[in-house]
């Protein structure tokens, strides 16, 4: 076998740059808020009083509304490559379309209001975990587990 061949195949055969197979993705998924890291603006912790347990029971009740709102959301992953992330109160059903490239889910929304997370595939837990931005307010980041 020439070399260049050999190389080829030693860099397509390596852990993490073959693609998960969809049937990992495919399926409804939800938040495990357990794993759910929250990192708050700077412009966001100066509208929080100062000092004191105030500020830190302000952030908490904001953090934990997120979380409310956070696991009430379903995404669901179907075989012909669309995706739908759903939530009853508040309404949203929001759909698109996911791909996977190597242990990125990538995903492209309808909506162009619908902020995406950069998903990941994680091999050993069989987890998704969500990396998320929200504009003027942090980032985050949570996993994905089975309905």
């Amino acid at each position: 076998m020439a070399p260049c061949r050999l190389c080829f195949l030693l860099i397509c055969l390596q852990p993490g740059l073959q693609n998960v197979p969809a049937s990992q993705i495919v399926g409804s998924w939800r938040y495990d808020l357990k794993t759910l890291k929250l990192n708050f603006s700077p412009s966001i912790r100066k509208l929080l009083p100062r000092s004191g347990s105030k500020s830190k029971d302000d952030l908490g009740a904001f953090s934990g509304s997120i979380r409310k709102v956070m696991g009430h959301v379903t995404i669901t992953f179907s075989p012909d490559k669309s995706i739908s992330v759903t939530m009853d109160s508040p309404k949203l059903n929001v759909k698109g379309k996911w791909w996977v490239t190597g242990h990125k889910v990538n995903t492209v929304m309808y909506t162009s209001k619908q902020t995406v997370p950069s998903l990941d595939y994680l091999d050993a837990s069989g987890r998704i975990l969500a990396k998320f931005e929200f504009k003027k307010v942090g980032t985050g980041s949570a996993e994905l587990v089975r309905r």
